[in-house]
């Protein structure tokens, strides 16, 4: 592993029994309820699932959550959830399948394809959270970002995509949170719909955009609309300085159009966290919960982008 496993760790998942248990546990503290009525009457059958007494459906403790389909132990899918966690830039498919298995030193933890699956399935939960409606400093700008274009037949060249960086401060000058997201034009409509998501639907914020004719419209609506020096974005430079850090540090510039969404939730995840200086079990017990309020993704799923 990337390091040893905590104590706290070991005895709460390192066997299957343990993981099933933790997960009942997190998922139904006041006890099972059925995912398809609500019950609370359940009986556990000779295959190890919960039996609903009233609608008779049946019901495992990963049924409806990030971690269901597949056949890696759970053992293995906490020991990823925990390498991801305690990495403070991650970890690419390669570098996770090289990683020993904590109980065979002879066999890797997984298998190249299993851990591109289930780092883009860990992605699929690292979705960005608006962050909460407050008045502050907002910084925004279109910033261009280079990808790996693939087509059918595989890797085929490299572009350049845009991407929307916003970044809140703190009274103090501090970053408080950032998002980014790709997107496909510049037209305003475009722009306030990210906005919006990025700051919970309410712009109350004093907004410094980058100079140029996209963001007019923020004044136009009559919100309170400033204009920066590409200097004067610190915030924004900072954000996008650290992103393309870890795109050739983490992912070694590997980082491709299709899964692109994927990969920026990953990164505003991980900087948001640090943002408000998250300790690896916290950022650990964010993820869990995250996998547990997940939906299931198949491979096809995770193929087609849709994870």
């Amino acid at each position: 592993m990337a390091s040893p496993l905590p104590s706290w760790f070991l005895k709460r998942f390192s066997t299957e029994d343990q993981c099933r248990a933790s997960i009942r546990e997190l998922r139904w503290p006041g006890g099972f309820r059925c995912p398809g009525c609500g019950s609370n009457r359940a009986r556990l059958n000779a295959r190890g699932l919960f039996r609903c007494q009233d609608c008779q459906k049946q019901a495992s403790e990963l049924s409806g959550t990030a971690l269901a389909g597949g056949r890696v132990s759970l053992v293995t899918w906490f020991s990823v959830l925990w390498v991801m966690s305690e990495t403070p830039s991650g970890i690419s498919a390669s570098g996770l399948a090289k990683l020993p298995d904590p109980d065979e030193d002879e066999r890797n933890l997984v298998s190249y394809k299993t851990a591109w699956l289930l780092l883009h399935k860990i992605r699929g939960v690292m979705q960005q959270i608006p962050g909460p409606p407050t008045y502050g400093r907002v910084e925004v700008s279109i910033e261009n970002l280079e990808v790996v274009e693939l087509n059918q037949f595989g890797r085929q060249g490299k572009k350049a995509v845009q991407v929307l960086v916003v970044v809140k401060e703190r009274a103090d000058g501090s970053t408080e949170w950032a998002c980014l997201r790709q997107i496909r034009d510049r037209e305003p409509e475009t722009l306030q719909r990210c906005l919006m998501e990025a700051l919970g639907g309410v712009m109350r914020e004093e907004i410094w955009s980058s100079p140029g004719s996209e963001f007019d419209w923020l004044g136009e609506a009559e919100y309170r609309h400033r204009t920066a020096t590409e200097l004067g974005l610190l915030s924004v430079n900072r954000v996008l300085g650290e992103l393309r850090v870890w795109q050739v540090g983490t992912h070694w510039g590997e980082m491709s159009e299709k899964h692109l969404g994927a990969y920026l939730d990953e990164f505003v995840f991980r900087f948001n966290h640090r943002c408000r200086k998250s300790t690896p079990k916290e950022v650990f017990d964010d993820l869990v919960q995250r996998a547990l309020h997940g939906e299931p993704k198949t491979f096809q799923d995770v193929v087609r982008g849709e994870a």
